[in-house]
This record gives C-alpha cells, structure tokens and sequence, in this order.
C-alpha cells in the first residue's frame, strides 16, 4: 500500500480543485454572495498505517466571501489507489454515503430535543465515491492515544452517544419500510473478511505458542476454531427479526471516537467513520469496542458496569422516542453478551493489537493481507511488545473463561 506522505492527490484525485470548494463553500451562504477560493493545500488527514479502507486527506483553504478573507479545514475521504480492493471499498462506500444521506438525517431528527448526535458531512458523492466532512479538529475534537486506550469516563460519553445511535436506528429498523434499511444486512459475507478473521486466529495461535508455552491447550483451541469461526461470527451479527436491532456501528474502536475536553462529559463525544454500519444486535458494538479499545482501568472489572451505564441510556431513549417493540432487558443484553461476543474474538485481538502500528511500520491492510516472513516478523514484534503483549494476554483468559473459544454460543 502507498504511504500517505507520497501521493500526489491532485493527480490521483482530481475531482479535488476550487471548483469543489467553492461548491462546499456555498452551502455555508447566501446564493448572492461572491466566493472566491485562493488557495488551498492538501495533506493526509492521519498518520501512515492508520487509513485501513480509505484514503483521508486533510483540505486547508483560503477563501474571500464578498471580497473579505476566510480560511476553512474540510476533511475527504476517498477511495484508496488499491485495485485489488475496489469492489470491497465500493461496497463500504456505498454503505456510508447512505448513512449519511438518509440514516443520519432521519435519526437527528427524531433526536433534535435530546442531544447533537454527529457532524456535518458536506458532501456524499455516489458516483466519484468520496464524502467531505467539517474537520472536527477544528472544533477542539480529538482521539484519544490509542495506545492508551479509552478510560471508564471515555466509555460513559462514548456509549451516551451509541446508546442514543442504537435507539433512533432502531426505530427505524422497526419501521421496516425505509428505502435504504436493507443495505445495511449481510455485511460478514465476504471472502476478504474471512480471510482477514482467519488470519488472525493463526497469528494469534502462533503467539501463545511463542510467548505463553505453557498454555499451548489455547493454541490448539484456536487452531482447532479457525476454519469454523468465521460462520460462527456470521451467524452472531445475523438479523433476528424477533429480538431488538438497530443499525450497530461495526468498527467502534479508539480512533473511530472523537472526543472534545472542553464539554460536558455527558456531550463531549462523537462517532465517526460508517463504512461498516449493518443491522443487529447492539451488543457488537459494545463487546467489539470493550474488548479492543479499554485502557486498564476499563477492564473486567468495569465492562458489567458500562454495559449497565449504557442500557440506561438506550432504555431511556428508547421510551423517549416512543419505541412500540419491546424494550430489552439489561439481563437480555447481558444474555447476548454471552451468546453473540464470540464476534469480538477475532475483531478484540486485532482492534488491540492495530493500537501498536507504529507510523514507520507496515500498513494494517498489508499486516492482515501479505504472505511471508517479513510479514510474520512484523506480527511477532507487535504480540512481543510488551504494552500490546498484556493486553492481549488477558483477552485471551477473557475470552477463554467466557467459553468463546469453545465455539459456544450463536
């Protein structure tokens, strides 16, 4: 994959020009003032290894409205000069521009009176397949350092936010009758995510081999699980129609939450990046984030604690927006834990060992892609590294006491 740093973006994407901008720029005024763009510079929007299934360019412009100077930041996220991954990408694409375009808009406005749910998304271009946001950066709205992890007091702004997602998708997959709800099904049913899922079950076998001999029986419990997991995770993020569904986020991990130190903490986060939204049970997003995301003190000890923090939110909600299904149980979600979590397995292990990709270091899209030695080599320095090592030794008790290696469950 082609780092960031040495693309050329006005040739790979030239649809990105003054005429873009000043077409941004004229949703911000009125149809009579004179907008004029001056200049504008474009960068990568994050670090080398960190755009997985995009490309994320960062916008600076300059611009005169009515003869007086402005500058504004967009953020654009494009497709990634990658042929061999085009149709996946096209798939992800599609799904986030209809979040965008029809999802999100339905959901801030059955949550207009309780709290702003997203940002602004500019544009959602279904034929070029890019999207332009206001870059939240701007806005004094940060990730947390990944490597760090997110705190108890992170998670209760984060899940706040998820919590209020899940109720108003819910009640538009209750409806049943959207033009786009049906996009959003069946989003574990390629070739690329089986492979990715076992690639990471083999690396990680190979880890308690190397670094925990004395627990060899979860090597073979791994090894034992990699040919069927896959359909098991298939079968985990399947739509019920008789349980609760709302539109789960899918990829709820460090640097897909943004967080603004100077609010509230009830109103202090956002969720970004749709590419992955499919309907299912919500505890997806609450086992995937916990299992990959947690710093220490968010650990065991705290996940019971936040799973209730959030069914108080989504109850609350939920009975705000006069949602007619049944509301679920805190013992129901607790159930599903159990029964779906064998999801975050694989999503756990590599959402905590992708923290550790240094800038410099190899591309997680070529981490879980390429064959060979150097790419187990840089597997193993990264299970080696002794911040990422722990981390993942205890998900693999975790998930071991839970039964999730067993294949039990859904």
């Amino acid at each position: 994959m082609t780092s960031s740093s040495l693309i050329n973006f006005e040739v790979n994407y030239p649809w990105i020009n003054s005429s873009l901008f000043e077409k941004l720029l004229r949703k911000d005024y009125n149809s009579d003032d004179v907008i004029e763009v001056e200049k504008y510079s474009l960068e990568p929007a994050l670090k080398n290894g960190e755009n997985f299934l995009s490309q994320m360019i960062r916008a600076r412009v300059d611009y005169r409205v009515n003869g007086s100077l402005n500058k504004i930041n967009f953020v654009i996220k494009a497709q990634l000069l990658d042929e061999a991954q085009s149709i996946h990408q096209n798939e992800l694409f599609s799904r986030e521009i209809a979040v965008f375009k029809y999802v999100i808009p339905y959901a801030v406005e059955l949550l207009r009176r309780i709290e702003q749910l997203t940002y602004r998304c500019y544009e959602a271009n279904s034929e070029k397949l890019y999207l332009v946001f206001e870059d939240l950066t701007s806005r004094g709205y940060r990730n947390v350092d990944r490597q760090i992890g997110l705190s108890v007091d992170n998670y209760k702004s984060a899940f706040l936010v998820l919590a209020k997602w899940h109720a108003a998708t819910a009640v538009l997959v209750q409806t049943d009758n959207h033009p786009t709800i049906r996009l959003f099904d069946d989003m574990f049913t390629t070739t690329f995510f089986e492979n990715l899922v076992k690639r990471i079950i083999e690396r990680t076998a190979q880890f308690i081999k190397e670094f925990k001999p004395d627990n060899e029986k979860l090597a073979v419990k791994l090894e034992a699980m990699s040919d069927g997991i896959f359909i098991k995770i298939q079968e985990s993020t399947e739509r019920v129609s008789t349980e609760f569904n709302c539109l789960c986020h899918s990829d709820l991990w460090t640097n897909n939450i943004m967080f603004n130190d100077s609010l509230p903490l009830n109103s202090n986060a956002l969720l970004i990046d749709f590419q992955m939204v499919h309907t299912a049970s919500p505890v997806l997003d609450i086992c995937y984030s916990l299992f990959s995301s947690s710093e220490v003190s968010a650990r065991q000890n705290e996940f019971d604690f936040l799973l209730s923090y959030y069914h108080n939110h989504l109850s609350s909600t939920l009975k705000q927006l006069g949602y007619k299904n049944e509301i679920p149980t805190l013992d129901f979600l607790k159930d599903q834990m159990l029964l779906r979590g064998i999801y975050g397995v694989p999503l756990g292990i590599w959402g905590t060992i992708r923290r550790y990709i240094e800038e410099n270091d190899i591309s997680e899209m070529d981490l879980l892609t390429l064959d060979g030695e150097e790419n187990k080599l840089h597997w193993y320095n990264l299970f080696n590294n002794p911040k990422c090592h722990g981390k993942v030794t205890f998900l693999l008790d975790y998930f071991d006491s839970k039964g999730y290696f067993d294949m039990k469950g859904k």
